[in-house]
Parts: structure tokens; C-alpha cells; sequence
């Protein structure tokens, strides 16, 4: 059976006759120890808002919305069939890939967004194709790719 020691705590300490200074500085350490403890979840747990975060109710100013709408490169989803659009037969895995493509609004009604240079990258993806049975093929297919 177990018993309370907590009681016997103080005359333990009587009888080993520990400095009373030992005990200060261990009641001390723990004081402490505990304050760390509580400080460090009390951090981990507070939500510091980020800069570019928003309520549902805030306005995005305008220079932000605007630049935003720049005519620049910006990583986009582009479906593998949309690129090879006479590979029907196939099902790509993944079925998209993220290139870097032009997008976005010139501030003239008669100039396009268009890339300034591009080259070509060659991504891995596994293709299954249909031709009177089921196989598997992986291998790499070249995609546009604007700097």
C-alpha cells in the first residue's frame, strides 16, 4: 500500500540536517523550472498573426491588388493532356504539373503578356495507356517553361 509522504518530507529533511541554503536554491530551481514550463507553453501556443494575414472583412489595398495583377511568371497547374493533347490514350500520373508560365493583366488594352525567354524541362511522370491490354510506362515528357 502507498502511503503520503509528503508529510515525512519535513522531518526527513530534520533529520539529515541539510543546510537550510540547499534547500532554498533546490526550492529555487524548481520555482524556476516551472516558470520555463509555463512560459515555453504559453508561447508555443500563442497565434502570432502573420503580416499577409486577414480577417473576412479586411480590404486588400489597392497597390497590393494591383501589383498582384502584373503581368509576371507565376507558378501555375497545367494538365499533361492540355500540353499533349494528342496522348488521349494515356492516364498520366500525376494528370498536372507546375510550370512557370506568363499570367496576369498589362496596364495597356493592346499589349499581351508574353514570356521575354523560355526553355524547354523534362519532368518524370508514369503514363498508362490502353492498347488491347494494361501497361505501365514511366518515363519523361518536356514542358515549356518560362523563366
Amino acid at each position: 500500500m502507498f502511503e503520503n509522504k509528503s508529510p515525512h518530507l519535513a522531518s526527513w529533511i530534520l533529520k539529515r540536517r541539510l543546510p537550510l541554503h540547499w534547500i532554498s536554491n533546490t526550492m529555487n530551481f524548481i520555482d524556476s523550472l516551472t516558470l520555463l514550463f509555463l512560459t515555453l507553453s504559453a508561447v508555443k501556443s500563442a497565434h502570432i498573426p502573420r503580416e499577409t494575414e486577414r480577417g473576412p472583412h479586411d480590404v486588400i489595398p489597392l497597390m497590393e491588388v494591383y501589383n498582384k495583377s502584373l503581368c509576371q511568371p507565376r507558378e501555375l497547374l497545367v494538365e499533361i493532356l492540355q500540353e499533349y493533347p494528342e496522348e488521349v490514350e494515356h492516364i498520366f500520373i500525376p494528370s498536372c504539373v507546375v510550370l512557370t508560365r506568363c499570367a496576369g493583366c498589362c496596364n495597356d488594352e493592346m499589349l499581351q503578356c508574353m514570356p521575354t525567354s523560355t526553355y524547354n524541362i523534362t519532368m518524370e511522370v508514369s503514363g498508362v495507356v490502353y492498347n488491347s491490354n494494361w501497361f505501365c510506362a514511366g518515363g519523361g515528357l518536356t514542358f515549356l517553361f518560362y523563366p
